[in-house]
C-alpha cells in the first residue's frame, strides 16, 4: 500500500543497511569473485608454463655446453697424444740396423728430447735394454712384461696405471729391419701430470674430469696444473671411484650429456665424451644449481610479475565490480525514498547505456506514480467535502425527525390522558345509571 505524502513532504524515513564489503552474498562479491577465478588461474597457469618451458631451455643449454666442453677436451687430448705416438714411431726408424747388420741402434735416443715423456728405453727382441734417456724405475722390467711380444710386430698404448713412481702410462713402437722382421721396440713412459694443462679452464661451479674404462679417476681440473705423477697420483688418481653409468654411455655412444651425481656426490649436468681408442672418457660438468641459476632467477622474477599482476587484477577487479554496481547501488538508494514515501526523488545513473535506459525508466515510473498520487489526494479531498456536506443534511433530516418525534409523542400522551377521563366518565355514568334503575 502506497504511503501518502504531500508534494513537499515525507512519509516515515527507512534507512537501508549496507552489507558487509566482503560478504559472499552480494553482488559485488560474486562479480569480484568471479573475475579472479578466471584471470588468477589463468594467470598461474600460464606463469608455470613459461617457466618450465624456459627451465627446460636451460637444461638443453646447459647439456649441449656440457657435452661441448667434453667433446673439445677429448679431442685435444687425442691429438696430444698423436704428436708422442709419432715421435716413437721416428725413433724406432731411427733404431732399425741396416741389412745385414744386427741392431737394434741404440744411437737414436741421443737427439730424443720430447718433454711429455719422462723416460725412453730402446730394447732387442729379447727384452734387453740398448739405450736409455734417463733412469725410471716405472720402465724396469719391460722387457718381461707380457705384452711386450705384440709391441715388437705393432704399435702398443698401455692403460694408465699406479707404480712405484707414482703413475705409469706407456707407450711403444716396433723397430722393424729391412728385411721385415722385427729388431726390438721403443719404449716410452708418458708424464700424465701434462694431462692437467689439456683439461681447459672451467669456471667457478664448472669441472673437468678423466676417467679409466675401470671407472677410476685419473685427473680432475678440480687439482689444478700439476708437473708431475707423483703429484697426480696424490690427488686420487686410480683411487677415488667415478662415474660408472656415463662412462660406459661413453664406451657405447662417444658422446653425450645427462644429469647425475658426480663422484663428489655434486648434482651436476655433465657431457661426455670418449677419447678415440685410448679407454679414457672425458666428463666435463657443471652443478645444477649454477647451470640453472638464470632459469630460477628468471622464475623469481615471473613470480614477482605474478604477485603485482595479481595485485593489478585484484584492483582492476575491484575498480571494475563497483563502477558496475554504483549505479545499482544508487538506484537502491533512491528506490528506498520512493518507499518511505518521497516521490519527488530522481537518479542520474552513469554507466553504458542499459544503465541509461533504467534510469529514465525509473524516474518515469516515480513521475506516473506521484501524478497518480497527486490525483488520487484530489479526488480524496472533493469525496470528503461531499461526503461532509451529506453528513450536515443528515444531521438537520434527524433533528427534524426528532422533534416531530417529539411532538408526536406529547400528543399521544394527551390522547392517552383524554381516553382514561373518558374512561372514567364512562364509568361514572355506568354507576350512576345502576343506582338510578328502580328496586
Amino acid at each position: 500500500m502506497l504511503p501518502l505524502a504531500g508534494k513537499g513532504g515525507r512519509g516515515r524515513s527507512i534507512g537501508i543497511r549496507r552489507p558487509p564489503f566482503f560478504a559472499v552474498d552480494t553482488f559485488f562479491a560474486r562479480v569480484l569473485a568471479g573475475s579472479l577465478l578466471i584471470s588468477l588461474p589463468v594467470m598461474v597457469i600460464l606463469g608455470l608454463l613459461m617457466f618450465a618451458e624456459v627451465l627446460q631451455a636451460t637444461t638443453d643449454s646447459a647439456m649441449s655446453r656440457s657435452q661441448g666442453d667434453a667433446v673439445a677436451a677429448a679431442t685435444r687430448i687425442g691429438d696430444w697424444l698423436r704428436e708422442p705416438q709419432t715421435h716413437l714411431a721416428q725413433l724406432a726408424r731411427a733404431a732399425a740396423a741396416p741389412a745385414g747388420r744386427k741392431g737394434p741402434n741404440g744411437g737414436a735416443l741421443a737427439t730424443s728430447d720430447d718433454p711429455v715423456f719422462e723416460a725412453i728405453q730402446v730394447l732387442d727382441s729379447s727384452g734387453k735394454v740398448v739405450a736409455v734417456t734417463a733412469a725410471d724405475t716405472d720402465l724396469n722390467g719391460v722387457g718381461s712384461a707380457v705384452w711386450f711380444g705384440q709391441a715388437l710386430y705393432i704399435a702398443t698404448e698401455q692403460p694408465i696405471a699406479k707404480s712405484a713412481g707414482g703413475l705409469t702410462w706407456i707407450l711403444s713402437a716396433p723397430i722393424i729391419g729391412a728385411n721385415g722382421t722385427s729388431q726390438g721396440a721403443v719404449v716410452g713412459d708418458l708424464d700424465v701430470s701434462a694431462l692437467s694443462t689439456l683439461l681447459g679452464s672451467p669456471s667457478a661451479g664448472e669441472e673437468v674430469h678423466i676417467v679409466n674404462i675401470d671407472h677410476y679417476l685419473v685427473l680432475s681440473s678440480d687439482s689444478g696444473v700439476l708437473t708431475t705423477d707423483v703429484g697426480v697420483a696424490a690427488a686420487g688418481a686410480l683411487s677415488t671411484r667415478a662415474e660408472v653409468g656415463v662412462v660406459d654411455l661413453a664406451f657405447r655412444t662417444s658422446s653425450g650429456a645427462a644429469r647425475i651425481t658426480d663422484y663428489r656426490h655434486r648434482e651436476v649436468i655433465a657431457g661426455y665424451a670418449g677419447v678415440s681408442d685410448k679407454q679414457l672418457v672425458v666428463i666435463a660438468s657443471t652443478d645444477t644449481a649454477a647451470a640453472l641459476a638464470p632459469a630460477y632467477s628468471l622464475g623469481r622474477l615471473t613470480v614477482g610479475i605474478m604477485v603485482v599482476g595479481a595485485l593489478l587484477i585484484v584492483g582492476f577487479a575491484i575498480l571494475m565490480t563497483r563502477f558496475t554496481i554504483g549505479p545499482i547501488i544508487s538506484l537502491s538508494r533512491m528506490a528506498a525514498r520512493a518507499e518511505a514515501g518521497d516521490l519527488t526523488v530522481r537518479v542520474s545513473l552513469t554507466g553504458g547505456r542499459e544503465m541509461h535506459v533504467l534510469g529514465a525508466a525509473f524516474n518515469a515510473m516515480l513521475q506516473r506514480l506521484g501524478g497518480v498520487l497527486s490525483r488520487l489526494q484530489g479526488e480524496v479531498s472533493e469525496s470528503a467535502g461531499k461526503l461532509s456536506a451529506a453528513a450536515e443534511q443528515l444531521a438537520s433530516a434527524t433533528f427534524e425527525q426528532t422533534t416531530a418525534a417529539t411532538a408526536t409523542s406529547a400528543s399521544m400522551e394527551e390522547v392517552a390522558r383524554s381516553s382514561a377521563s373518558i374512561a372514567d366518565t364512562v364509568d361514572r355514568v355506568a354507576i350512576q345509571a345502576g343506582e338510578a334503575r328502580p328496586t
